[in-house]
């Protein structure tokens, strides 16, 4: 109770309320057809269905579809024909007339006529149009008025945007957040207004002619119901102005241009998945200062975690079928876990969470030792056409890929900041990334965004470290190692000078 007077009070209750009352008494007045439109189109329907099931089982029947009638209250179009035969004679008429020397002439002496009368009007405005585009140049010219002053346009542009569209745009804004809460009269402004389109009606009809097409294969007709499908869709076409036609036609077409650029950009990322392939597995980049050597090796190595992480799905995969019956979700789950609470966080320890499973398996065989698999029905090993696979062979590597995929820390490590926005959608099932460089929204990364690991250069070292019992000198398995500025890295002949080769670390001259 208290809800329903809190929303009588509302004012945009009221509005939405009008709007739809203002719907409904167009659908009385605007379009009375439209009642007896989707009375006859149901019908069509009906007598439609009736053929389909009389013809199917041979059963006599006395009546006719009236699926290819166009009812009188509908109208007419000008100049097109409403029966095949009067379309081909007007098509006919058409083509021969249309090469005719007569035509041709006629449409000579209607352009020259054109040209004729729009030069004598160009010449008369063209002053005027220039005198007015001279005096508006003048106006807009920024002229300065000093530090913390706004210009005379810009003064100008602010009292009308505090004065209209910032009124009119928080309106809009409040009224589209109503309509969120409360979809009931979306759903009802669409439905009241798709009727009085006749939309409705057109769906029934093509139901109607499939059923009396699909055994009468009457292509005659098909043409009438092209103009009977003209004549329904007529109201809507008169109805809405030619502003809103154009401002749906640019509308797609931005999302059509917008689609296609998208494309553009998903090809050209494929296209350097397919250079970074090719090179070898150290890439080495060099130039001039200011040629984009940074920015190029940013590029690779966001493209490279995606790979990597693909390569390690597709692997997933490849072990997954060799034993198609074993429960890979049981497995997944307990790896989940294992992982939440952190007893798997590296390559080795992954492994070793496996074997201590293997163990017990092996110490008494059960199926619930084997994540559920009936081990006594179901194959324990796998011939691939040169070996053969023992089951937990398989789990060492579906383990160790499955880590490598799911683990949601960066696998870059770099000198420098790298910032990435991939997510891993995981709803219960198995997770999956969604790494979109392109229509990710920047301004809604920010909560899921992450950045690469810091590089200690005594990962990388085999022998001599740069710092005394590193903890991290043998910490990299796996990842993407990026280096910006490696010549800088290494400093040169002066910083260089008192270094000596046998020192106990590593230098640059050891190194």
């Amino acid at each position: 109770m208290i809800k329903l007077k809190a929303l009588l009070k509302n004012y945009r209750f009221y509005i939405c309320l009008s709007v739809l009352l203002g719907s409904v008494l167009g659908t009385v007045f605007i379009f009375p057809h439209t009642f007896l439109r989707i009375i006859d189109s149901f019908r069509d329907f009906g007598l439609s269905v009736a053929y389909y099931f009389c013809e199917l089982f041979y059963i006599p029947y006395d009546f006719r579809v009236t699926v290819n009638d166009v009812p009188g209250y509908m109208g007419h179009l000008i100049n097109l024909p409403n029966t095949s035969s009067g379309a081909g004679l007007k098509l006919s008429v058409y083509w021969s007339s249309l090469w005719n020397f007569e035509t041709l002439r006629f449409y000579g002496v209607r352009l020259l006529n054109f040209l004729y009368r729009f030069s004598r009007i160009l010449m008369v405005f063209l002053p005027l149009v220039l005198l007015l585009i001279y005096f508006f140049h003048n106006y807009f010219i920024p002229h300065s008025l000093g530090l913390n002053h706004d210009s005379r346009e810009l003064q100008l542009y602010k009292k009308l945007r505090d004065f209209f569209f910032v009124p009119v745009r928080r309106f809009f804004a409040s009224l589209c957040s109503y309509l969120r809460e409360h979809r009931a009269f979306i759903y009802l402004f669409v439905a009241i207004w798709l009727f009085n389109f006749n939309i409705f009606a057109v769906i029934v009809e093509f139901v109607s002619y499939y059923f009396y097409f699909s055994l009468s294969f009457d292509f005659l007709n098909i043409y009438k119901q092209v103009y009977k499908l003209l004549l329904d869709l007529k109201p809507m076409f008169a109805f809405i102005p030619l502003i809103v036609w154009v401002a749906l036609a640019l509308f797609l077409f931005h999302r059509f241009r917008k689609k296609i650029g998208y494309q553009v950009l998903n090809h050209h990322e494929r296209i350097d998945r397919g250079y970074i392939n090719a090179t070898g597995q150290v890439t080495m980049i060099c130039g001039e200062p200011g040629t984009g050597k940074t920015t190029v090796l940013t590029d690779m190595a966001l493209s490279q975690e995606v790979m990597f992480r693909d390569k390690a799905f597709e692997l997933l995969i490849k072990n997954d079928l060799m034993f198609p019956e074993f429960p890979y979700p049981v497995l997944e789950n307990q790896l989940k876990q294992a992982i939440k609470h952190h007893q798997i966080y590296n390559l080795a320890t992954a492994r070793k969470w496996l074997y201590r499973k293997y163990y017990r398996f092996r110490s008494y065989p059960t199926i619930h030792r084997c994540f559920e698999y009936d081990f006594t029905v179901h194959p324990m090993t796998y011939y691939d056409g040169l070996k053969e696979v023992y089951l937990w062979e398989m789990l060492d590597n579906y383990v160790r890929l499955f880590f490598v995929y799911v683990m949601e820390s960066s696998l870059l490590v770099s000198n420098y900041g790298i910032r990435e926005d991939n997510v891993l959608n995981d709803i219960g099932n198995f997770p999956m990334w969604h790494s979109e460089f392109f229509q990710t929204d920047e301004r809604l990364t920010a909560a899921y965004s992450r950045q690469a690991h810091i590089l200690d250069f005594d990962m990388l070292r085999l022998g001599r470290k740069f710092v005394d019992n590193n903890r991290k000198s043998h910490a990299f398995e796996f990842g993407v190692v990026v280096i910006t500025e490696g010549g800088k890295e290494r400093g040169n002949s002066l910083e260089n000078q008192g270094l000596k080769k046998d020192d106990s670390r590593a230098n640059q001259k050891n190194d």
